[in-house]
């Protein structure tokens, strides 16, 4: 998602996240950032706000599905994380 600097959550589609979240429709909905928690709060509810990462890598192991809504900072540190756990990812930008 947008830093704030750039617009944050005020340029990114809600239309966007509505797809992906009906694409994800059985996961579990974590977020890792302000840009996140506010394009996200008004759309569903959110499982993981805390240390979103690590729940969702949790939730992993458990086999249970996540979607992760990261900001544009913590990107780097998000997929380190999810890499170094050998956790598979996809990504898309919204």
């Amino acid at each position: 998602m947008p830093p704030v600097e750039e617009g944050g959550s005020r340029r990114v589609k809600k239309s966007s996240i509505a797809k992906a979240l009906k694409s994800e429709e059985n996961s579990k909905v974590g977020v890792c950032g302000v840009v996140p928690y506010l394009a996200v709060k008004d759309i569903t509810n959110i499982d993981f706000q805390f240390s979103a990462v690590n729940a969702a890598i949790d939730a992993h192991y458990r086999g249970i599905s996540t979607i992760l809504f990261v900001s544009h900072n913590m990107l780097p540190h998000v997929l380190k994380t999810l890499e170094e756990r050998n956790v598979p990812y996809s990504l898309d930008t919204l």
